[in-house]
């Protein structure tokens, strides 16, 4: 069962062994309903916590349910919610049909527009299509340029 006690511990044992720091990062996998429910603290257990990870096949047996979008959404935006509030990554489920690089693409495109900021991948296949999917546009990069430009004249902003 994950929970921010046992994030917290592996961070201690990995700081005792001289591993601490930005060097070495962790992912927390979210894939029970526990997990689900702590989600939030688990986020926050330790600055080497690096991003959460969904797991809805587990997640889904847990609950008695399905794995499927729709059966998922609410616990995917529960998940990128925790995440971005603790200012963490969030990575959705691996996609399991190896060859359907298309539906690999929609669900990449998906879930990219709740906020998650990767997909975990269990194929080499994967990995170019979920690359360039969470890879920012250029005018996504103009506009965020735009936004610090903004700010950075505004001398510094506030706090929203």
């Amino acid at each position: 069962m994950c929970s921010s006690d046992l994030v917290d511990l592996v961070a201690r044992h990995l700081r005792a062994a001289g591993k601490a720091g930005e060097h070495v990062g962790l992912m927390a996998l979210i894939e029970s309903a526990q997990g689900v429910e702590n989600a939030a603290s688990i986020a926050r257990a330790s600055p080497q916590l690096k991003s959460l990870a969904f797991g809805a096949v587990d997640l889904s047996a847990d609950l008695g349910g399905d794995s499927s979008w729709e059966a998922m959404l609410a616990h995917r935006a529960h998940m990128v919610r925790c995440a971005a509030a603790a200012g963490v990554g969030a990575l959705d489920v691996p996609w399991i049909d190896i060859d359907d690089l298309a539906g690999l693409r929609n669900e990449c495109q998906r879930v990219r527009a709740l906020g998650y900021t990767g997909k975990l991948a269990i194929h080499p296949k994967h990995t170019a299509t979920i690359a360039e999917t969470f890879t920012p546009t250029a005018a996504e990069v103009e506009f965020a340029q735009g936004v610090l430009d903004a700010y950075n004249a505004a001398n510094g902003g506030g706090c929203t």
